[in-house]
């Protein structure tokens, strides 16, 4: 600057990125920056995701620019991250209304309109939205492979647990019949429904609650430490948390009952999918694929 002079001195700094599993670490350990004749204190860097205040450029070490996209401060990461709560805790809220109030149907969907309005602000306050959800074009092969084999795998067990274990602990599962799905003409809801149904519920509860909820749990005052365990398990707490919400959304308990558990373990697996990928693309993929045998199996059986 102005032709002053700049050091630094017993600084470390290391960027490593894994093929594209987007797990990253830096570390930035600086004693002393001297800019001309003025010094600073040091600076930390956290090895979380998020956590950075390096400048990202457009391609490091063979990242793309969705990985880049991990490496900002947490306060310019993402603005109105908290808006993540207010669907949480709408949620929460149904459990206790009156019996009368929750069988309404446009009170079951109160909390997907607050968290499809909430995701509507959220992106008008930052840029780059879509690789932020992890949409990205050059990200839709890699999300074709994963959501194809991991749709199929859990649409054939879920399957089975359904016709067979659910029976079996003699639960009930004629009322699939009655469910608005079943109602539908099965040219209209294969696959042209069931992908449309993906594309909403995925990019609410993996794009939007479970990105972030991350980032809130990421950035937030208690989280400020250089502990790459804790740093994961504050992952693996925003998985757990949207898979619940994702499973206790209340028309998806008014509409399944007992079933809705099944939601618990698709949640999971479809949110460390997206955690490791970044990929919003492979949980739909996954999600369509895994609801398209489950509606043709139970189909098949009871209608």
């Amino acid at each position: 600057m102005g032709g002053g002079r700049s050091t630094v001195s017993h600084a470390d700094r290391l960027l490593v990125c894994r093929d594209s599993r987007h797990l990253f670490r830096v570390v930035s350990r600086a004693q002393s920056i001297q800019v001309g004749s003025r010094r600073s204190p040091s600076v930390s860097v956290m090895p979380a995701i998020g956590h950075t205040q390096l400048v990202h450029p457009p391609q490091v070490g063979g990242c793309s620019s969705v990985e880049a996209l991990l490496f900002e401060k947490p306060a310019q990461f993402e603005r109105r991250a908290w808006l993540v709560w207010i669907p949480i805790l709408a949620t929460g809220s149904y459990y206790v209304l009156p019996d009368g109030l929750q069988r309404h149907l446009f009170v079951q969907f109160v909390p997907q309109l607050l968290s499809y309005l909430c995701l509507i602000l959220w992106g008008a306050s930052n840029d780059r939205v879509i690789e932020r959800l992890g949409l990205a074009t050059t990200q839709f092969l890699g999300g074709l492979q994963w959501g194809g084999l991991t749709g199929g795998g859990l649409g054939m067990w879920n399957l089975f647990i359904i016709l067979a274990v659910v029976p079996w602990l003699g639960w009930d599962i004629d009322f699939l019949k009655e469910t608005p799905h079943a109602q539908m003409p099965l040219w209209a809801m294969v696959p042209w429904t069931i992908l449309m149904i993906a594309c909403l519920v995925e990019l609410n509860f993996r794009g939007f609650l479970l990105g972030r909820l991350a980032i809130v749990l990421q950035t937030c005052r208690w989280a400020h430490e250089e502990n790459e365990q804790k740093a994961n398990t504050r992952v693996v707490l925003a998985i757990g948390l949207s898979a619940l919400i994702f499973a206790f959304d209340p028309f998806m308990v008014m509409t399944f009952r007992h079933l809705h558990w099944i939601a618990v373990w698709d949640g999971l697996i479809w949110g460390w999918i997206y955690m490791r990928t970044r990929n919003l693309y492979a949980v739909i993929i996954a999600h369509a694929v895994e609801v398209v045998g489950l509606y043709l199996g139970v189909r098949a059986v009871l209608v």
